[in-house]
């Protein structure tokens, strides 16, 4: 069983054209990012060499499915709706109490290459990534046999009491020795 733990919380919500997405994520430079587009998933550190990569905002608008930036104490979320993106910012250094349960998810990929920063990322069932080794909030070390995603889930309860999971976060990435 997953312990609940408590933590201040804030969380905004809101939409956007592309022309405020420039705006909307200044403050996240260098945080790790995982984008979701059209045709490739791209691990990174948020920049203007990682928006270089995907092609500069204008690209990044067109073919975002969803943009996760983020760090231990916050992320920004960004989905895409027809032509409009929504976002939602959860920071929690701040805010109201609430309850939250983080989890671990062992990531796709059995052996890992690094070379030049990144880490090439595959297994025999024809999966392949590569992120770059400062994702990473811990080296490659031996016995470390997978990467483990770490998320937080926030909790909120009903009318008469019933929990439930209402958000969820990217907290971090880690090599991990792992039991499955």
């Amino acid at each position: 069983m997953r312990k609940i733990d408590i933590v201040n919380s804030t969380v905004t919500t809101g939409t956007c054209v592309c022309e405020e997405l420039q705006k909307i994520t200044r403050d996240f430079e260098g945080l790790k990012t995982v984008c979701w587009l059209n045709h490739e998933i791209k691990f990174g550190i948020f920049s203007e060499d990682f928006l270089k990569q995907i092609g500069g905002f204008e690209s990044l608008c067109k073919h975002i499915l969803r943009f996760r930036i983020f760090d231990q104490d916050r992320e920004l979320f960004l989905w895409k709706t027809g032509d409009i993106i929504k976002y939602r910012l959860r920071n929690d250094q701040s805010g109201e109490s609430v309850e939250v349960i983080d989890a671990d998810q062992v990531m796709w990929g059995t052996t890992f290459i690094g070379s030049d920063g990144m880490i090439k990322v595959s297994e025999s069932r024809g999966v392949k990534y590569e992120l770059p080794e400062s994702c990473v909030d811990n080296p490659l070390l031996p016995g470390a046999e997978r990467l483990v995603l770490r998320t937080r889930n926030y909790v909120d309860y009903n009318e008469i009491g019933q929990a439930s999971f209402v958000d969820s976060r990217f907290v971090s990435i880690r090599f991990e020795e792992v039991r499955i």
